[in-house]
């Protein structure tokens, strides 16, 4: 495939469906109509405030069309002080000031993350203190969100957007040394009944692929990640993971364990280099025992997690992905969390007030629009209230699931990429449409001011795809004291 090389910090998401544009002045403008704060207009604040702001956002070069109003809040809670509070500016990602401010590996843990996705599981553990070496990932979409989100990444940081088996072949080298290598790379051409074909499937070159990775940067730890269902071919991974001199564990893990508002489970193979550990065995045994202990906790609900959300209508006028109002949702809206859940604070940090990202409602038809009003809360396709209109009644065996609306006192139905086609599996508790990305992105543990770029389906399937975040902080959090910890 041709190579599509990433700007690794571009200046904002290239299409309307997130409510910016590449041009960063068109971007401002367009933050300043939606947010619609006080005015702060140039004759009402101090030359010197008003090119504080400036220079932070531009840089030093605003456009001479570009207006300050509607900026108010942020200047006053934010950039008026000596050293700016950065970290909680609802508008962090998208200020010049804050893209300059960088993160420094000299006394932090190294990550690299192979089929990086939108970068759920790097935030988990960016969280834990590691800083990315490199995320690679073929899906443009996926490589653009997962390098907007950092714009404070060092620049020996690598985000790349190319086949693992092309940058494997250009063997470009990383000038910082990786302590955990990850990957969630696809890897079904190992299932039984794919055993005799396992040498000429893609997928499974694409596992070798990661081994041949891992044999180049020579990580201390390699970390897998795959659904339950991969434990049936968990001899053929640990063999590889022998091969390549490292000693593995596998455990079973379920978000809904660790505080996510949803069941679903992942398997996760940890091994620890030989060469790096004289005791590498006990420890990927000691991480297995780590995340077992680690303490279970009540799940939240999904009102929990979105309840405090805008309320939205569906989306009546298809094919216009660009199109927002205050009723189908806002592409970035200023969100106060101070009646939010004790989940939703935990995921936005310690903060009051967030730019919310990506909370609209996707288009659907009248007929869906009625039977999203009728089903209750728990009930789907074979519902009495929605015979007469079903539209495939005659194969409910096959289409039990097509609908299904979700109880809002009840852990959501794990998120999936399917969401890129309907949401109809995910319709609301008591809002007559599906999810938007971003209540799915809050059941997966995202913050609200992660923005996801892409077309509709590719925000769903990213959103999909991801680990969730505090999962993989969990994760972090486990490896970082093996990684740390003395031989016995």
């Amino acid at each position: 495939m041709t190579t599509k090389r990433l700007n690794r910090r571009p200046p904002a998401p290239q299409v309307s469906v997130c409510g910016a544009s590449a041009d960063r002045a068109t971007y401002f403008e367009a933050l300043r109509r939606r947010l619609a704060i006080a005015t702060l207009d140039r004759g009402e604040a101090s030359g010197a405030e008003v090119g504080r702001l400036i220079e932070r956002y531009f840089g030093g070069s605003a456009p001479d069309h570009l207006s300050t109003s509607g900026l108010e809040e942020i200047v006053q809670r934010f950039c008026f002080l000596t050293e700016p509070h950065c970290s909680a500016c609802p508008l962090r990602y998208n200020c010049a000031h804050a893209r300059r401010i960088k993160k420094s590996a000299t006394e932090n843990l190294t990550l690299a993350d192979l089929f990086c996705g939108s970068g759920g599981l790097s935030l988990g553990f960016e969280q834990a203190g590691f800083v990315p070496v490199l995320a690679l990932d073929n899906d443009y979409w996926s490589a653009f969100t997962y390098a907007y989100n950092r714009p404070d990444l060092p620049d020996w940081a690598r985000i790349v957007c190319e086949d693992v088996a092309d940058w494997n072949e250009r063997a470009e080298v990383l000038t910082t040394p990786v302590d955990v290598l990850a990957g969630g790379v696809p890897c079904q051409s190992f299932s039984n009944a794919n055993r005799q074909r396992e040498v000429n499937d893609p997928r499974h070159n694409l596992f070798v692929q990661l081994f041949r990775t891992v044999d180049r940067v020579k990580p201390r730890v390699v970390l897998i990640e795959n659904v339950s269902g991969f434990s049936q071919v968990s001899h053929s991974v640990e063999e590889h993971f022998r091969r390549h001199g490292f000693a593995a564990r596998r455990v079973i893990l379920d978000a809904l364990d660790f505080g996510l508002p949803q069941r679903r489970k992942r398997l996760f193979f940890v091994g620890f280099s030989a060469a790096h550990f004289s005791d590498a065995d006990a420890r990927a045994q000691a991480f297995v025992g780590s995340m077992l202990a680690c303490l279970r906790e009540v799940p939240p609900t999904l009102r929990e997690a979105v309840g405090d959300l805008p309320e939205l209508v569906a989306q009546r006028i298809s094919n216009r992905p660009d199109l927002e109002s205050p009723e189908t949702g806002l592409a970035c809206q200023f969100h106060d969390l101070n009646s939010a859940s004790a989940y939703v604070r935990a995921i936005n940090g310690p903060r009051d007030r967030v730019a919310v990202f990506n909370h609209k409602a996707r288009y659907n038809n009248d007929r869906d629009i009625r039977i999203f009003s009728l089903l209750k809360e728990g009930e789907n396709s074979l519902s009495r209230s929605i015979r007469d209109i079903m539209p495939y009644s005659s194969r409910n065996h096959i289409f039990k699931d097509k609908y299904f609306k979700l109880r809002y006192d009840e852990p959501c139905r794990t998120i999936t990429a399917h969401m890129r086609f309907d949401c109809n599996m995910y319709i609301h508790p008591t809002q007559a449409r599906g999810l938007t990305v971003r209540e799915a992105a809050r059941v997966q543990g995202f913050p609200d001011d992660y923005v996801f770029a892409g077309t509709f389906q590719s925000l769903y399937r990213q959103v999909g795809n991801a680990v969730p975040p505090p999962l993989a902080r969990n994760l972090a959090s486990a490896l970082r004291q093996l990684l740390s910890a003395q031989h016995d």
